[in-house]
C-alpha cells in the first residue's frame, strides 16, 4: 500500500506502561504495509517521550475517571453528561475531526486503533459518518478488552460502540476488526455477527532473534545443591490487584521456606499510591521476605528492559474473571524475548501460552510454586530451545495476522 496509516492511541498519556511501547511496536509492525506511518498519542504524554518515539500529540485525555495523570489537562475539570451530553465524546469527536482536517485524511489512508478505547473509537465513527463511504479511509479496530467500556457515565461502552460499528459497516464504511485473544475475537464476533480476526501483540524488531534465554550456556541448578547460580523470577506489571499482587506473598514465602539458600530470587512492583495504603502491612511483609526486590509501581522502559534481560522466568497469577477475554502484554513481551511464563488458568491468554508452548498454565497457586522449582531445575538449554521454537511460531503467526488484518 502507498497510503498513510494514522496509528492512534488516545490512552497513550503516561510515560510508562504498555501504551507507549504498544504504540511504538504496532507502528513499527505495519511499516511494511504503508507508505507513511503517523503515530498519534494524547497531548498529556510528556513531550520528551513523544519526541523520542516520533509521536504526534493530538488527542485530549478522556479517562481521568479511570487513570490519574500527574498533570491533568483542562478537560479533567469538566463534568461528563453536562446538560445531557457527554463532554468526553464531544472532545474526542472534535479531536478526530481536527486530525482529519489537518492531515487531509482520505480514502487512500488508514486509521488504526491498535488498542480500541471507547471515546477514541466513538469520536472516529462520528467523524466518519460525515463522509461518504467512498471518500472515507479504511478503519482498523483492534479490541483488547481494557478501555472499550470506559465511559464517563457508567454505561456499557462496548454495547454502545458495537452498535455504532455495526451501523457504519452496514452503511458501507470500510472497517476491519480484530481482537488480541481468540476468546475475545469470538466474543466480538458474536456481538457483531461478523468475522473477527485474532491479532496478537507484534514481535518487536529490536528483540526478534535476540540474545538467548539468560544463562543458556550455564549448567543447571539441581535440588542437591550443585551449581548455585541464581534463578531470577519476575512479576513485571504486577503492581495491580487484578494481576495477582495479593498472591505474591504466599508464593514468595512458600518458595523461600523450600529454598533457604535463596537460589531463587524475586522482583516485582509495588501498588500505585492510590491503592497502596489499605495494603501497607502486606507490602511491608513482601519487603521483609528474603530474596525479594520491590520496584516502584511505575518504572521506565529502560528499567523494564533491564529487568527482562535479568529474568529467567515470569509468573502471571492474574485474576481469571478480569482476564476472561484479555491478553497479557507482559506474556507477549516474554515470548518475544524468549522468557517462559507460568500463569493461572482461566485468563484468555492462557490458550496462547499452551498453543505456542511458551510456558505453563496451572490451576492453583500451589501448582504454580511447584513449577517454579521445575523451571529452576530444568537445563537452561532445554528452556532456550523451547522458547526459540515458541518465539518462532509466534513471530510467524503475528506477522501473518497483521498482514491479513491489513488486507494484503
Amino acid at each position: 500500500m502507498e497510503g498513510r496509516a494514522f496509528v492512534c492511541d488516545p490512552v497513550c498519556a503516561l510515560p510508562y506502561g504498555h501504551n507507549v511501547v504498544g504504540l511504538k511496536y504496532f507502528s513499527d509492525a505495519i511499516k511494511p504495509f504503508f507508505g507513511e506511518i503517523i503515530p498519534i498519542a494524547s497531548r498529556s504524554l510528556p513531550e520528551h517521550i513523544s519526541l523520542k518515539y516520533g509521536f504526534a500529540r493530538e488527542f485530549d485525555f478522556y479517562y481521568h475517571k479511570y487513570i490519574k495523570l500527574d498533570n491533568p489537562d483542562d478537560l479533567a475539570t469538566y463534568i461528563s453528561r453536562y446538560r445531557g451530553h457527554d463532554v468526553m465524546l464531544e472532545a474526542a469527536t472534535r479531536d478526530v475531526g481536527n486530525i482529519f482536517a489537518k492531515h487531509h485524511i482520505s480514502t487512500n489512508d488508514a486509521v488504526i486503533f491498535p488498542c480500541v478505547d471507547y471515546y477514541g473509537a466513538m469520536g472516529l465513527l462520528a467523524v466518519l459518518r460525515k463522509l461518504n463511504p467512498e471518500n472515507a479511509p479504511t478503519v482498523y479496530l483492534r479490541f483488547i478488552g481494557v478501555m472499550e467500556n470506559a465511559t464517563s457515565f457508567g454505561g456499557n461502552g462496548l454495547n454502545i460502540l458495537s452498535k455504532e460499528i455495526s451501523v457504519a459497516m452496514s452503511d458501507g464504511y470500510k472497517i476491519r476488526l480484530c481482537a488480541e485473544t481468540p476468546a475475545y475475537a469470538d466474543h466480538i464476533a458474536e456481538i457483531l455477527g461478523v468475522a473477527v480476526s485474532v491479532v496478537p501483540y507484534p514481535v518487536h524488531a529490536e528483540f526478534d532473534r535476540s540474545e538467548k534465554y539468560p544463562g543458556a550456556d550455564e549448567k543447571v541448578t539441581t535440588r542437591n545443591g550443585a551449581n548455585n547460580r541464581v534463578f531470577n523470577v519476575a512479576c513485571p506489571g504486577s503492581a495491580r490487584l487484578d494481576k495477582g499482587y495479593l498472591s505474591l506473598l504466599e508464593i514468595f514465602t512458600n518458595i523461600r521456606r523450600r529454598d533457604p539458600k535463596q537460589t531463587i530470587k524475586f522482583v516485582t512492583q509495588t501498588l500505585p499510591t492510590s491503592e497502596a495504603l489499605p495494603h501497607a502491612n502486606y507490602t511491608n511483609q513482601l519487603y521483609a521476605t528474603p530474596g525479594v526486590k520491590l520496584l516502584p509501581s511505575s518504572v521506565s522502559e529502560e528499567e523494564m528492559n533491564t529487568l527482562y534481560k535479568q529474568t529467567h522466568l515470569v509468573i502471571l497469577p492474574y485474576d481469571p474473571v478480569i482476564y476472561k477475554y484479555r491478553g497479557s502484554a507482559v506474556f507477549m513481551e516474554c515470548i518475544s524475548r524468549g522468557i517462559p511464563v507460568i500463569a493461572l488458568d482461566g485468563s484468555a491468554f492462557c490458550s496462547q501460552i499452551r498453543y505456542y508452548g511458551a510456558g505453563t498454565v496451572v490451576s492453583s497457586i500451589g501448582e504454580l510454586i511447584e513449577y517454579v522449582f521445575r523451571y529452576r531445575d530444568m537445563p537452561s538449554k532445554t528452556i532456550s530451545t523451547r522458547m526459540l521454537q515458541a518465539r518462532h511460531r509466534y513471530s510467524v503467526d503475528s506477522y501473518s495476522a497483521i498482514a491479513n488484518w491489513i488486507g494484503l
